[in-house]
């Protein structure tokens, strides 16, 4: 079996933001597609070491950024100009990785990053050979009232970078205590969003939704079932609307973060076959 190899790197953004990566290389190279994992909301690529390494253990390699605001990339704390500023990183970021790997990628979006992947496989379709969506976050589990996105409308356009802090999610993520405590002192996951950020990120969950009937990129759908951050009926929206080839596994019992929760081995393993199904992954022994 391959050994996984992780390195760093940057590169630039939209505007020349210099954005952080990692990657996970198998060592031997492998025949897998590369996998390009776009993290969640406040999180940053460093939390994908578990999954960075499995994939990269079976021969595929994995390549992770911190979007702008996250992390270690530059650029102020969870905030964007526009949300297809998400989208023009991800694109430059897949230039990088298929000039390396020679293969078109798979993109894996986890709930915020699963909003960046959908909006982007709906607009790029022929840069992705596949699509996967953990938890994706297309709408609000977490009360926020109608007063306070209002307000957040207001300021938008009068005062983008007005923060709103965030409630702590540490407790909805997952049921592994060390997890959530890991969370919640790492110094790198952010604590705040901009109102501008807000209202561009709900305006593109509308849009997705929308649009969700032209998705014709094939998609592995894995779905916490006791989320409380993210509906998993929204999700369960999109894989009624998708076109094209499309697999759901829902996972009745588990919290938002599948790959950080209990049984994740169940999930990694799940993601694996589709892979390997699909002819993005070879088997050991091929």
């Amino acid at each position: 079996m391959p050994v996984a190899r992780m390195d760093e790197g940057s590169f630039g953004g939209r505007g020349g933001i210099r954005l952080f990566f990692r990657r996970w290389r198998p060592e031997p190279e492998g025949g897998g597609a590369p996998v390009v994992i776009a993290h969640g909301l406040a999180e940053h690529s460093g939390r994908y070491e578990r999954l960075g390494s499995f994939l990269a253990g079976r021969g595929v390699p994995v390549w992770a950024f911190d979007h702008r605001g996250h992390g270690r990339s530059d650029g102020p704390r969870v905030h964007v100009d526009r949300f297809d500023d998400y989208l023009e990183d991800l694109d430059r970021f897949l230039d990088r990785v298929q000039a390396d790997a020679g293969q078109t990628p798979v993109l894996l979006g986890h709930s915020m990053g699963g909003l960046i992947a959908l909006s982007y496989a709906l607009a790029r379709p022929q840069r992705l050979a596949g699509l996967v969506l953990s938890s994706p976050w297309l709408r609000t589990r977490v009360p926020i009232s109608t007063f306070r996105r209002a307000v957040a409308r207001v300021l938008s356009g009068v005062w983008p970078r007005f923060r709103f802090p965030i409630a702590d999610q540490g407790a909805g993520i997952s049921r592994d205590t060390e997890v959530v405590r890991q969370y919640r002192e790492d110094p790198l996951v952010a604590r705040s969003v901009t109102a501008r950020w807000f209202v561009s990120c709900e305006q593109e969950q509308a849009r997705v939704m929308e649009r969700a009937g032209a998705l014709e990129v094939p998609v592995l759908f894995l779905v916490a079932g006791s989320d409380t951050l993210v509906w998993p009926e929204a999700t369960r929206a999109v894989y009624e609307a998708a076109r094209g080839p499309k697999e759901w596994h829902l996972y009745e019992d588990r919290y938002h973060e599948v790959f950080n929760d209990p049984g994740y081995e169940e999930v990694m393993e799940t993601l694996w076959r589709w892979l390997v199904a699909r002819g993005l992954a070879q088997p050991p022994g091929v």
